[in-house]
């Protein structure tokens, strides 16, 4: 039984609405996937450098970058970037560069970056943006 429609109008803005909700379907599939990528390219990061010998000031370094080019990637896009996404990735990168830069070992050594990663991780559960 198909719907009937005061106005051609009508018409037009259901047809609009249900279009616009499969190209919205899309959109979180699309942010899923960039998500899943950098936590990938995140996990990856921190598999190698705690099987080899790569500083813990390297790996913040390269962990603050995926965050941040993530978020901005997102952002750009228009998309919901989580405040968690935005703070790791700026105390991982700040605390990397001011280490380089003073030439001192990075605060905490390894444990900042995997801290600030878990707990990342921890609050967007808890949150439920995870």
């Amino acid at each position: 039984m198909s719907r009937r429609y005061e106005s051609d109008r009508e018409r037009e803005l259901d047809y609009e609405d249900r279009h616009r909700s499969v190209r919205r379907r899309e959109r979180r599939s699309e942010e899923r996937r960039i998500e899943l990528a950098s936590f990938a390219a995140l996990i990856v990061v921190f598999m190698v450098g705690l099987v080899t010998t790569i500083p813990p000031v390297w790996m913040s370094l390269v962990g603050g970058s995926i965050l941040l080019a993530s978020a901005i990637y997102q952002s750009q896009r228009r998309w919901r970037v989580t405040a968690m996404t935005w703070i790791g990735g700026i105390v991982m990168l700040g605390a990397a560069l001011v280490s380089l830069y003073e030439k001192i070992p990075l605060p905490g050594g390894i444990w900042l970056p995997i801290g600030v990663f878990a707990l990342m991780l921890v609050v967007s559960a808890v949150t439920g943006e995870l």
